[in-house]
């Protein structure tokens, strides 16, 4: 039959419809944590995700799947995140599951790792994931308050003071050495980069799977992304205009861990918390 799965993140809210003859998957940007850095949702970013979610949760049932819902880190951190849900539930009935920081880490390594061995990093909007394991066993795992809405949020064009930030949260989880094997990267910001150090004007999910940006190419990017406005990243290969307001602090946030871990390359990964979710909660995944 198949099976729709939704994340409500800290910048977009996505959905995968999984079927026995493909999958498709949508995404609209709501930006619901362009508060969370302050510990509140604001009522524009819950309206606009209400409304975000209502709209998949209609696609998912004129496609008869059954549908499940995910939040990650700016639910769970908002002290008002109880009005977001009950939101949710009373106008299109959807209940959505917020992850805890182990969970939501737990799902990006099951994703893009699944059954093998490695470490991922998850670049979100309100939070930064790390995890690694072997065997499908999640071994080691990480969640960071940080991420590209959030410093975006906290900084805007102050960019000592975001990588400062970035550098802090870090390096207080003493994180050098202490994963093994390639290191995996998920979520908008890693993809993003991928498909601009490809040059890509149409994105294409096959060329930026396991695309590696090293060490070098990423410094390199931070340092092109902070040097245009918005409007002008948004002209780049593989940078939408939503995307781009933020990008250039999730490059940051992406220079700053690969310092801190002392690896030289992620590989970009297509496979990510959306999958990673299915296989947590044990949901019967189509095989295509």
């Amino acid at each position: 039959m198949g099976v729709a799965v939704m994340d409500i993140g800290s910048n977009s809210v996505r959905l995968l419809l999984w079927r026995e003859d493909g999958r498709e998957q949508l995404l609209e940007t709501t930006r619901l944590g362009e508060g969370a850095a302050h510990g509140r949702l604001t009522e524009g970013a819950m309206e606009r995700t209400a409304q975000a979610i209502a709209g998949f949760a209609n696609r998912a049932r004129e496609a008869g799947l059954p549908l499940y819902a995910f939040a990650t880190s700016a639910v769970r951190d908002a002290e008002n995140a109880g009005a977001l849900l009950e939101r949710v539930k009373a106008g299109c009935g959807v209940e959505i599951d917020v992850l805890s920081g182990k969970e939501e880490a737990l799902a990006a390594y099951l994703g893009a790792v699944r059954g093998g061995s490695g470490a991922v990093i998850d670049i979100g909007g309100n939070s930064t994931e790390l995890a690694a394991g072997s065997g499908g066993r999640l071994e080691r795992s990480a969640s960071l308050q940080l991420g590209a809405v959030r410093l975006q949020t906290l900084y805007g064009d102050n960019r000592d003071g975001a990588l400062a930030h970035a550098r802090a949260c870090l390096e207080a989880e003493g994180l050098r050495g202490w994963r093994e094997g390639e290191m995996a990267g998920v979520g908008g910001t890693i993809t993003s980069l991928a498909a601009y150090d490809l040059g890509l004007w149409r994105y294409e999910a096959a060329k930026v799977d396991g695309h590696p940006l090293t060490l070098k190419a990423v410094r390199q990017s931070v340092e092109t992304l902070w040097s245009l406005t918005a409007e002008q990243r948004a002209r780049l290969p593989g940078i939408s205009q939503s995307r781009a307001q933020i990008i250039h602090q999730g490059a940051l946030v992406l220079l700053a861990a690969m310092e801190a871990l002392g690896t030289e390359r992620v590989l970009a990964s297509t496979h990510d918390n959306l999958e990673g979710y299915a296989r947590l909660r044990g949901l019967e995944i189509p095989a295509s």
